[in-house]
C-alpha cells in the first residue's frame, strides 16, 4: 500500500511537472506571436513614413518646376502636368498606403491584445492548475502521513 501510495505520488507529482511545462512552452509561444505582432507594426509605420517621404519629394519636385516656368512656359506646363499627375497618384497612393498601414496597425494592435488576453487567462489556468495541484499533493501528503502514523 505504502509503494502504491508512492508511485501515486510519484505519477502526480510527474503529471504536475508536465502541467507546468506545457504551461510554459505556450506563454513562450504567447511571447513569440506578440514580439511578431510588434514588429509587424513597426514594419506597417515604416512603410507609411516611406510613402510619406516620397509624397514630400514629388511636392518639392513640382515646386521647384513651378519656379522654372517663366523660363520654358511651354515645356515647364507639359512636365507640370505630369508631375502633378504623378504627384496625385502618390498621394492617392500615400493615402491607400496610410489606411492600409492604419488598418493594419489596428488589426496588430487587435491581435496584440488578443495575444495578451490569452497570455493573461493562460498565466491564470496555470496558476489555477498550479493551485490545484499542490492542493492536490499536500492532501496526498497528509494522507500518507496519517497512514503511516496509524501504522
Amino acid at each position: 500500500a505504502a509503494a502504491k501510495r508512492d508511485a501515486d505520488a510519484r505519477l502526480f507529482d510527474e503529471k504536475f511537472q508536465e502541467a507546468q511545462r506545457v504551461a510554459a512552452n505556450r506563454l513562450s509561444e504567447s511571447e513569440v506571436k506578440g514580439q511578431k505582432a510588434l514588429d509587424l507594426r513597426g514594419e506597417a509605420e515604416r512603410a507609411a513614413d516611406a510613402a510619406l517621404r516620397r509624397a514630400t519629394d514629388l511636392e518639392q519636385q513640382v515646386q521647384r518646376e513651378r519656379w522654372e516656368r517663366d523660363d520654358e512656359s511651354r515645356r515647364a506646363s507639359a512636365r507640370e502636368r505630369a508631375l502633378e499627375d504623378r504627384l496625385q497618384a502618390a498621394e492617392a497612393a500615400s493615402a491607400r498606403a496610410s489606411d492600409q498601414a492604419a488598418a493594419r496597425r489596428t488589426d496588430l494592435e487587435r491581435r496584440l491584445e488578443q495575444a495578451g488576453d490569452a497570455l493573461k487567462a493562460e498565466e491564470h489556468r496555470r496558476t489555477e492548475a498550479l493551485d490545484d495541484a499542490t492542493k492536490q499533493r499536500d492532501a496526498a501528503k497528509i494522507a500518507y502521513e496519517k497512514e503511516q502514523a496509524a501504522l
